[in-house]
């Protein structure tokens, strides 16, 4: 019914809305997205329209007075395909497409021409013009696939399709079109930064222009200019003139389809620059003799030419390089063979790079299948020695062999040649394997088709697999390090000091430490066997292990061992001045291991090296050991300590340069008494004036003395020598206070105060003294761990019982 109505009354409707438009009275709601709108119900504020009943911005697109709003605002943009500009139908660019009052349009804008809106590209109509993008074409252009030279929008006959370089004064530009003698003069070239001299047709080519330029510079960028309009780059060529011209490798293999790059490498004379100089690669086919590819490459800067090509049929090619201002300076011939994959080929079976001495390494061998030329399948191919190829006959490699060959050492000389065969299955598979000791080769695989010819042609196919190392595999680590300075003192000259078999004071020396673990840092066990060979003034060279004097071996070398720490601390003198020694720690583990002897396979550590002049004595040690001559730096009242002072030389090592000097201590301290003994028998008290006592002890030597004291105390003690060179030397002892041993074994903080305090416990005495050093301080480390925290021990037997398990476990141990 609808559609009935609407049907009947629709030349009314028209003529209705015709009628609005030409007297803007139309009425709508604000809701309805139409184009007009009244103005009983609309009006404009602040350029704004707006419902004269909400003062709100009308929705949507509504025309008003002929202008086009949207959401209130006056609309840019496009409305049902037409261009709008501030609500008016424009003229002008809206998002790259050209409108003409509000259409898509025709025709010039802003310098550009037109088409449907779009920037025209092509020859217009009327004009007979080429434009691109909209711009009249001017200068080289790509049109339609073809690059012509265009002036002003047409063709200029006197395009140039290309630019060589013959020289470094020489250029060809080949002419789209043939040229004419009477319109061909040098003034019509420009190139920037050149001068062109000359310009003659070719006599060959017509097409082709011969400039005779200034000098070019090697590298720079050159743009020619004909009439003012510039045409092709081309990249300035060296005036340098190559001695000499090679190719990188004489034989390549190329996959059809994938790039071989030829590399040529020029040599010129002393101080003239590689890079830039052209060079010249003429590629000829085995296959097709009529094709031959020539291209000329600028070298770099390391003077290598490098071009890369592609086949696509199962061929061989052969290429040379040549100086292309020389063609006499040639290289020699490069064979690339090309094939559908490697028609010959290499590969690892065993993994490992580097193998043990006298193990194998095994390769495996592949010939293509697809290679006609191979008669090889089912045959065999010759394997050599890379670095045994073109040697003289002294420098051949003979530490490794090809076991499949009756373990045969291949090799080439100028004149003669060993080989080693290696069979192929028919299908073209082979395996063949390599054992040596101490050594690296890298073998090549070649097929000649010949089984009675073992000799290598450069250019022949081959292929050349992975190097395999022969070396001893070593379970161990060994480091070595020196102590203190490498200006060591040598042996002193006096009357009274000798070489025994005990070191000495003024014996001097430097000390060293070889540190020997497994491959994850864990320390060697005891009495590992550890040489040392001497280099340097080794005949008046000693080593002491222990302060005890080693005896070499008939080598020379001298053998020690290592501790539980899995360390050797040796000592290295010398009688000579001016003398210097650099020892070599190994372990004599090579293939001919046990001889004593230093060997190329040992493990072994080169230490740093030592000098030995005269000693320097300008500082003293001096140190505290209690009675079970432990180092201490603490003491009980009333028990015995004895210092020992001693001048050292540069490296810490005892020294007294004059003999009989004199040194004085003195002895201070608050509320401790000293009682010095050992024959001195002087009392020194707490707070005294004469606090001093004078030793003559020829700058090394002991004095014992006990300390008496009912309170805690330091005693600071300056040792003082009648040789002013040696600078005083100063040491500190604590007075541990008069408290049981019990109460401060509950308050000691370190093992020597706890081991001090368990020797004065009746109970404990006798069994500490069986035991030695190093078990006593582990018995105190023990106590003093298992203390109760806060309070200490309840009681001594509970202290004792601690002591008594470490104690047990200890002797248990040593049953064992």
């Amino acid at each position: 019914m609808g559609k009935f109505r609407l049907k009947f009354v629709k030349p009314v409707a028209s003529f209705a809305i015709g009628a609005a438009i030409l007297t803007g009275s139309f009425a709508v709601t604000e809701a309805t997205n139409t184009a007009f709108a009244k103005s009983e119900t609309v009006t404009i504020t602040k350029g704004k329209l707006v419902s004269v009943n909400t003062g709100k911005a009308v929705k949507g697109y509504k025309s008003f007075k002929s202008v086009l709003y949207k959401d209130g605002k006056k609309f840019t943009g496009l409305y049902k395909k037409a261009y709008y500009k501030a609500g008016i139908k424009g003229t002008g660019l809206y998002k790259k497409v050209y409108y003409n009052a509000g259409k898509i349009g025709n025709g010039l804008f802003g310098k550009k021409l037109y088409q449907n809106g779009k920037e025209f590209t092509g020859i217009e109509s009327a004009s007979g013009k080429l434009y691109v993008k909209g711009t009249v074409a001017n200068g080289v252009v790509l049109y339609q696939g073809t690059k012509k030279l265009y002036k002003n929008g047409f063709v200029v006959s006197t395009t140039i399709n290309e630019v060589k370089v013959i020289n470094n004064t020489t250029i060809e530009v080949t002419f789209e079109n043939a040229q004419k003698v009477n319109e061909i003069n040098a003034g019509r070239f420009i190139i920037d930064g050149l001068t062109v001299t000359n310009a003659v047709i070719k006599a060959t080519d017509d097409k082709v222009v011969v400039l005779k330029t200034s000098p070019q510079q090697g590298g720079r960028k050159y743009t020619v200019a004909l009439d003012g309009v510039k045409q092709p780059e081309f990249v300035g060529v060296s005036a340098v003139m190559p001695t000499k011209v090679s190719l990188k490798n004489a034989s390549l293999q190329g996959i059809l389809g994938s790039q071989v790059t030829v590399e040529a490498q020029v040599e010129v004379e002393n101080g003239q620059p590689k890079s830039y100089i052209p060079v010249t690669f003429t590629i000829g086919n085995a296959t097709d003799t009529s094709k031959k590819t020539t291209v000329e490459v600028l070298t770099d800067e390391n003077g290598v030419a490098k071009y890369s090509y592609i086949q696509h049929a199962f061929t061989q090619d052969s290429v040379y390089a040549y100086s292309s201002v020389n063609s006499g300076v040639k290289s020699s011939e490069t064979k690339v063979y090309w094939g559908d994959s490697e028609r010959l080929r290499i590969t690892d079976v065993t993994k490992e790079s580097t193998v043990a001495n006298n193990s194998k390494k095994v390769y495996k061998v592949n010939v293509n299948p697809a290679d006609a030329s191979s008669d090889t399948k089912g045959k065999y191919v010759n394997v050599t020695f890379a670095e045994n190829l073109n040697v003289t006959s002294d420098k051949i490699n003979r530490k490794a062999q090809i076991v499949e060959s009756n373990k045969t050492t291949p090799y080439q000389t100028a004149t003669t040649q060993a080989g080693a065969k290696v069979y192929v299955n028919a299908k073209g598979e082979g395996t063949f394997t390599i054992t040596g000791a101490s050594t690296s080769v890298t073998p090549i695989v070649f097929a000649n088709g010949n089984d009675s010819i073992e000799r290598l042609d450069v250019t022949e196919l081959q292929a050349k697999g992975s190097t395999v190392k022969f070396d001893i595999k070593h379970s161990m680590i060994l480091n070595v390090e020196a102590l203190g300075t490498e200006n060591a003192s040598n042996v002193s000259t006096a009357k009274n000091v000798v070489v025994g078999n005990t070191y000495a004071a003024n014996f001097g020396g430097r000390q060293y430490v070889a540190t020997i673990t497994d491959l994850a840092g864990n320390k060697a066990p005891a009495k590992i066997s550890v040489k040392v060979a001497l280099k340097g003034d080794t005949e008046t060279a000693y080593i002491f292990q222990d302060n005890k004097i080693i005896t070499p071996d008939r080598y020379g070398n001298y053998t020690l061992v290592t501790d539980k720490k899995g360390t050797v601390a040796f000592t290295v003198i010398n009688r000579k001045v001016d003398s210097y020694i650099i020892p070599t720690v190994f372990i004599d583990n090579a293939a001919n291991a046990g001889t004593g002897q230093l060997d190329e396979g040992d493990l072994q550590q080169t230490a740093p090296l030592s000098y030995f002049n005269e000693a320097i004595v300008s500082i003293a040690s001096m140190k505290f050991v209690n009675a079970n001559g432990e180092d201490v730096t603490s003491i009980s009242a009333e028990m015995p300590v004895t210092l020992n002072y001693q001048t050292v030389d540069q490296n810490g090592l005892p020294y007294a340069p004059k003999v009989g000097s004199t040194v004085t201590f003195e002895f201070k301290s608050t509320f401790a008494t000293v009682i010095l003994s050992n024959g001195i028998n002087k009392v020194i008290t707490a707070g005294s004036i004469d606090n001093s006592q004078v030793v003559t002890m020829g700058n090394n030597g002991s004095i014992t003395f006990t300390l008496k004291s009912n309170l805690a105390d330091m005693v600071n003690i300056e040792a003082t020598s009648s040789d002013s060179l040696i600078v005083p030397a100063t040491a500190t002892l604590n007075v541990l206070d008069q408290a049981t041993a019990f109460e401060r074994a509950n308050s000691v903080t370190d093992i020597d105060e706890m081991l001090s305090a368990l020797y004065e416990m009746d109970t404990l005495k006798d069994k500490l003294s069986k035991l030695d050093v190093v078990k006593r301080r582990g018995i105190a480390k023990y106590v003093l761990e298992k203390r109760p925290a806060g309070a200490g021990y309840a009681k001594q037997s509970d202290l004792e019982k601690e002591f008594n398990v470490k104690y047990n476990e200890l002797q248990y141990n040593e049953l064992k």
